[in-house]
């Protein structure tokens, strides 16, 4: 008998009976029929793309199913030896390099901290890719979830829009569909974002709310921390904007240049933090080897070599893969999925709400988190396909507060049924 099917059965028994039990799901704006057809849905796209991974080039996921394998072999065997090879890298690295891409203890943890995760899911499903991938995607389900929860909040009038943005951004289906880096911090920035709206809108215990948020935080510094010095700033912004009481734009103007000078006259002194930047990029330059490379321009560490370059990197970010820039039918769908995106951006500029320039908190949050992240991105990495990979997690804070801001009755040769 394959036990593995029997012990996922009782972990997908618990799961639903959790959604029906906890007051997370129960208080989220969905009916109890609405999320058990939206895990299903989630569950099956996350065959789907496992069979799609493991029968494309796309060899990152069966690698780190296959180390997860080995990793569950010495938990079950030799269980005092699971944490051995952490604590040889502290004696060969000590725990100095902590922005290191490569030869570091940090930068080993990080596949560490997934193989020995999957190590823990093989418990369940002894190592059957499906089922791992299975069980991944109903824990990202939470992060879907949660989104839904604040922008259902904000957005009440827009569940449609906000469901759809939510839970069915292709790209973000396909990269959180498998164990990977990207589910996991897509979970992490997910609860943080979810923690951070709930205490300050409902005043939750600070403390319970501090611990977990110190929690997924210590777990998104893991796996990239560059992640974490993006939000330190987007959080500081947002709270800033909420604590002012008149023409907040002008002050938010004002309070983000003077975080962009300081961030660059005052760090970049001392080169630190620009030489961070150029190292991830010098590292990705030398990993990458796909067939959707792409040239980027020489990066020092001044002002004004970052200016020069920030063109090149909000277009690769925000705008690329273009279509039919490469010989591939998923970069393509990409590009298609960017032209909806770049559709929506029209229709919200010349159709936006009248009370659209309300901005609220969260957004300032979300959207500075996505121009933080998609610069960074777009400075480092040279290769298409990975920008697809890392940005897919970010759009919903972009793209939700478009699309809930267009005014369709404006828009005379829409559709009626659209309206």
């Amino acid at each position: 008998m394959h036990w593995e099917y029997l012990f996922s059965g009782l972990y997908f028994y618990l799961i639903f009976r959790s959604i029906q039990k906890w007051s997370f799901f129960k208080n989220s704006g969905l009916s109890l029929k609405q999320l058990k057809v939206l895990l299903v849905i989630k569950i099956t796209c996350s065959v789907l793309a496992a069979y799609y991974f493991k029968h494309s080039n796309t060899l990152d996921y069966l690698t780190f199913n296959n180390e997860g394998f080995l990793q569950y072999k010495i938990l079950v065997t030799e269980p005092r030896s699971f944490f051995d090879d952490l604590t040889t890298d502290i004696k060969n690295y000590g725990w100095g390099d902590v922005f290191s891409s490569s030869h570091s203890f940090w930068a080993n943890l990080r596949f560490n901290f997934i193989y020995k995760l999957i190590a823990i899911f093989n418990l369940l499903s002894h190592g059957n890719f499906y089922l791992n991938s299975i069980i991944f995607s109903s824990l990202v389900f939470v992060g879907n979830v949660s989104l839904f929860k604040i922008f259902n909040s904000i957005y009440g009038n827009h569940k449609i829009k906000i469901l759809i943005v939510c839970f069915f951004l292709p790209s973000l289906l396909l990269y959180t569909a498998c164990i990977h880096k990207d589910g996991i911090v897509f979970i992490c920035i997910s609860m943080i974002a979810y923690l951070l709206f709930y205490h300050n809108n409902q005043h939750r215990s600070f403390f319970k709310s501090l611990l977990l948020i110190l929690l997924f935080t210590s777990v998104l510094f893991i796996l990239r921390n560059y992640i974490v010095l993006a939000f330190i700033p987007s959080i500081i912004l947002s709270l800033l904007y909420r604590s002012l009481k008149t023409k907040k734009l002008i002050k938010l103007v004002m309070v983000y240049a003077l975080m962009i000078t300081c961030f660059f006259f005052l760090q970049f002194c001392n080169s630190n933090l620009a030489q961070t930047i150029i190292n991830r990029k010098s590292a990705f330059q030398m990993a990458s080897r796909g067939n959707t490379d792409v040239a980027l321009n020489q990066l020092n560490p001044n002002f004004t070599s970052f200016l020069y370059n920030l063109p090149q990197a909000f277009n690769h970010s925000f705008l690329r893969p273009y279509l039919f820039e490469f010989k591939s039918i998923s970069v393509n769908l990409t590009a298609i999925e960017i032209l909806i995106f770049e559709f929506l951006f029209l229709l919200f500029f010349f159709y936006r709400k009248k009370n659209s320039n309300t901005l609220h908190w969260f957004n300032v949050f979300g959207i500075s988190v996505v121009l933080h992240l998609f610069l960074i991105i777009g400075y480092t990495i040279p290769n298409i396909g990975a920008i697809v990979r890392y940005r897919s997690i970010f759009w919903i804070f972009l793209i939700t507060p478009v699309i809930c801001n267009i005014d369709e009755k404006r828009i005379k040769w829409l559709p009626q049924f659209l309206k």
